[in-house]
């Protein structure tokens, strides 16, 4: 069974993840992206395409994931070590895309008081592809480290898809990674980040 991550090596494990980041020549400002949708949506493949573009720091928490797992403990503070990273680059003036599901109010919260701390604007992408697209993809996954097998990351799916569902948030754009107009969708997602007023 995993253990609970001691705090003492919390910031040791972040270091070491920030050690793998791609830190951009140029710093586009204090801006936030943050995508909502429950595992096997695609988010990553989403802040995979539309990082680089924006010149943002993308923090990928099934990155911090694997070495928590590597160390033998739970996942129970990723979330609060993405957010350490997040305040991190924002104190530097870098934009962050925040690679993690954004729909859990509690790290909402975190957001926009990180948002609010270094007055930086959050833009909240809806990734939307259908439930079909999403039920495949996990019948298929192989990430053994996250999930046992496809059975149980389906069963995580079905049990939480409805907690991160937040009609709420004033989404910029929605985007469905099962068409094949993905490229085109990041673009304009792009283009609606640069010309929006900060």
């Amino acid at each position: 069974m995993a253990q609970k991550l001691p705090l003492k090596q919390e910031q040791k494990i972040i270091n070491c993840y920030a050690k793998s980041l791609k830190i951009p020549s140029q710093k586009i400002g204090p801006i936030i992206v943050c995508p909502v949708r429950p595992v096997g949506a695609g988010k990553s493949t989403v802040m995979k395409l539309l990082c680089p573009k924006l010149k943002l720091i993308r923090i990928d928490l099934d990155g911090l994931r694997k070495l928590l797992k590597k160390e033998g403990m739970s996942y129970d503070r990723v979330h609060q070590m993405a957010i350490k990273l997040t305040d991190q680059y924002l104190a530097h003036d870098y934009g962050v895309g925040l690679d993690g599901n954004g729909g859990r109010k509690e790290i909402q919260k975190e957001i926009k008081q990180l948002a609010k701390k270094y007055k930086s604007k959050i833009f909240w992408l809806h990734i939307k592809p259908p439930q079909s697209y999403i039920i495949n993809k996990l019948k298929n996954y192989h990430h053994t480290w996250l999930f046992k097998d496809a059975k149980q990351a389906i069963h995580n799916y079905q049990s939480t898809k409805n907690n991160y569902v937040d009609g709420r948030l004033p989404y910029l754009s929605t985007i469905d990674p099962s068409k094949p107009t993905i490229k085109k969708q990041i673009d304009k997602t792009v283009k609606l980040i640069i010309t929006n007023p900060r």
